[in-house]
């Protein structure tokens, strides 16, 4: 993705919160022109841009941090068992002060054809299912540690999550 990975600890990460996080969001999204939207929201920008949000609050931030390797026999299919698998964001304290957090992005553009026929809430839930499904347990069980999907739309969306 042409990022690279880095950590820095911010002095002002105990005095931020989940709800300052989504406020600097906002505030730098605003800050983009309309014809420059479709540029920013390639991966490895978006990636590098939630990286830099988080090292306002957090600590130990990384972006694509490597996941420790598991035994796949213990996994369901949907679970990504790749020894050299990857998410997109790891990040220490903003749930709580010591728990590490992983955070994978996915970005989607909700006009399209396939998701005729449902709302942006059921394309939202839909795409959080599916990183779900793939990262979830390994975070929990290997890594012990929580996961969070981020889902992101072409048109300048984001589910809740992505702000909570």
């Amino acid at each position: 993705m042409g990022v690279s990975s880095n950590t820095h600890a911010s002095s002002t990460s105990a005095t931020k919160t989940p709800k300052a996080i989504s406020q600097i969001k906002k505030q730098r999204t605003c800050q983009i022109p309309s014809n420059k939207r479709m540029e920013w929201w390639k991966h490895g920008k978006l990636t590098h841009s939630e990286a830099q949000i988080m090292r306002d609050v957090c600590r130990d931030v990384q972006t694509e941090p490597t996941l420790l390797p598991i035994n796949e026999i213990d996994y369901q299919r949907k679970v990504n068992t790749a020894d050299n698998a990857r998410l997109d964001i790891s990040a220490r304290g903003l749930w709580n002060s010591c728990e590490k957090n992983f955070f994978d992005i996915r970005i989607t553009h909700p006009t399209s054809q396939s998701y005729s026929g449902k709302s942006l809430a059921e394309v939202y839930q839909q795409h959080e299912k599916e990183k779900k499904d793939k990262y979830n347990q390994r975070v929990i069980d290997i890594e012990k540690s929580s996961f969070n999907p981020l889902v992101f739309t072409t048109t300048g969306g984001w589910h809740q999550n992505a702000t909570e």
